[in-house]
């Protein structure tokens, strides 16, 4: 029995030894690379995938590293992975202090410098990740900045705020998707620019006057884009503003009881609603496979009857357990009960993408619309023929139309304003959805998917049924596997004996 035993156990090493061999072999000729990373960070996002298919035209990657080899590692690797997606990117190394000729000729004044050359353009960055790389082949691509406008004056949320309610990584995010990204203080100018290409309002908590509601206004109605989020009992006009358009805003707050929400606040804060997965339909949420976060929310819904010419998509909505409680929000939600009488039950939207035909809007009808002429005094005069009841109508009649009217404007509107603060854009799929309608609003759809993840701030969401089948597992599958294993080397044992 023992010299059998012996047998045994040399033929088993002999037949491990040479799958060992085999598979090294193989893995040598065939490179195989499995990321086990968090979030799969060294896997090229699906941004990146975009943009690299883009290209059409070849791409030098120019690295000027002096003595830095860990950093030059590092970005030969990634250039290698990026070079497997699209054989158009290519890589030169270069030592300044060896080659301070070329060194010059491409701008380069600090170690450690990329430079993305496609022709004569040249875009210069530092030491770049991958969120950093896919943006500036991005610029690359893109021949304009688009300009985003934020508004500001009322309260809204600040590009130059570092705290956890500022919004300075939602504008660092967007000047690396290569958006022009400015302030616009709306009480000391008379129109907003004719350039712009998305007007934000974050979450004003003042009203504005009825002078800058009309220039924001008569912006979308001249083809404008805009992104609106709001806050509960903040600014009423914007409320209004936004109602013309199409869009409600619910009164109160959202109050999210569901276990889904209660496994991400570890307890529960009704006050954060939680959206799991998008619309399907739109391409905003068309990919949005995560969960949004909203600290704070508003409910919203499309205004009856719907105004001419809008037409409103329901983008993300709250979980089924939530309502909408009207009132101002409390320092606790623990008492807090759902009222049918007064209470708006969930699921509740949360964010609408609108699009918004003006010819219908202005006139009422297509058919009248495509006889209009494009000169200012015809479309006056065929002001006579809209509904007088709307309130667009006289706002409209004053409009000083330079060009042919445009076919559409576009409107995102979100019932929060915190889910893109610094505390909670990378959490979840928060980043996703600012940089989708971003990209929607300014007709980029062909770049919307998930951008690159800097960070690590991913809160894991479980609904109820995954967590009782977690704890089963722990609690009996586990166990029952150990007893298995324990139970069966008893056996082999006796068998050995």
């Amino acid at each position: 029995m023992s010299a059998r035993r012996g047998i045994g156990f040399v033929v088993t090493s002999v037949l491990l030894g040479l799958l060992v061999v085999l598979g090294t072999i193989a893995v040598s000729r065939n490179e195989v690379r499995v990321d086990v990373t968090r979030g799969d960070r060294r896997t090229l996002s699906p941004q990146s995938l975009r943009v690299l298919a883009m290209i059409d035209r070849p791409v030098e990657v120019v690295s000027f590293y002096a003595q830095r080899p860990q950093e030059e590692a590092r970005l030969a690797d990634l250039v290698r992975r990026y070079r497997e997606e699209q054989p158009l990117l290519s890589l030169r190394t270069v030592d300044p202090d060896r080659r301070p000729d070329l060194a010059e000729e491409y701008g380069v004044t600090a170690n450690g410098t990329v430079v993305l050359a496609q022709g004569d353009l040249r875009i210069r960055m530092v030491d770049p990740v991958e969120a950093q790389l896919t943006a500036g082949l991005v610029r690359l691509l893109s021949s304009e900045r688009p300009l985003v406008l934020f508004v500001t004056g009322h309260g809204e949320a600040s590009l130059e705020d570092t705290s956890p309610a500022g919004w300075s990584q939602a504008a660092q995010l967007l000047v690396e998707q290569n958006f022009d990204v400015r302030t616009l203080a709306t009480q000391t100018v008379e129109r907003i620019p004719q350039d712009t290409s998305l007007l934000v309002l974050a979450g004003p908590e003042s009203d504005l006057t009825t002078a800058e509601t009309d220039m924001i206004a008569d912006y979308v109605l001249r083809g404008g884009r805009v992104l609106a989020t709001l806050e509960p009992l903040a600014s009423s006009s914007t409320d209004s503003l936004i109602a013309e358009f199409g869009i409600e805003p619910g009164p109160g707050f959202v109050v999210d009881t569901s276990d889904e929400q209660i496994n991400l606040t570890r307890g529960g804060d009704g006050r954060i609603a939680i959206a799991m997965g998008g619309n399907p339909e739109h391409p905003i949420t068309r990919d949005f496979t995560y969960t949004a976060v909203f600290p704070l929310a508003r409910s919203l819904r499309v205004v009856q009857p719907v105004p001419s010419g809008v037409r409103a998509v329901r983008l993300l909505e709250s979980q089924p357990e939530a309502w909408s409680e009207r009132g101002g929000p409390e320092e606790q939600v623990d008492g807090i009960a759902f009222d049918p009488e007064v209470d708006r039950p969930g699921p509740l939207p949360l964010a609408y993408a609108v699009r918004i035909d003006l010819r219908s809007f202005f006139f009422g009808s297509e058919e009248i619309s495509s006889t209009m002429a494009t000169t200012f005094e015809m479309m006056r005069d065929a002001v006579d023929v809209r509904d007088t009841t709307r309130v667009d109508t006289l706002r409209a009649a004053g409009l000083e139309l330079e060009q042919e009217l445009a076919e559409n404007a576009r409107m995102v509107v979100i019932g929060d304003t915190d889910f893109a603060g610094n505390a909670n854009l990378r959490v979840q799929g928060n980043t996703q959805l600012l940089l989708a309608s971003v990209l929607w609003l300014t007709e980029q759809e062909n770049r919307i998917a998930l951008p690159p993840r800097p960070d690590l701030n991913d809160p894991v969401v479980l609904s109820s049924a995954q967590v009782e089948v977690l704890r089963i597992a722990a609690l009996v599958v586990v166990p029952l596997v150990f007893l298995a294993i324990g139970a069966w080397t008893l056996w082999r044992r006796r068998q050995w004996v």
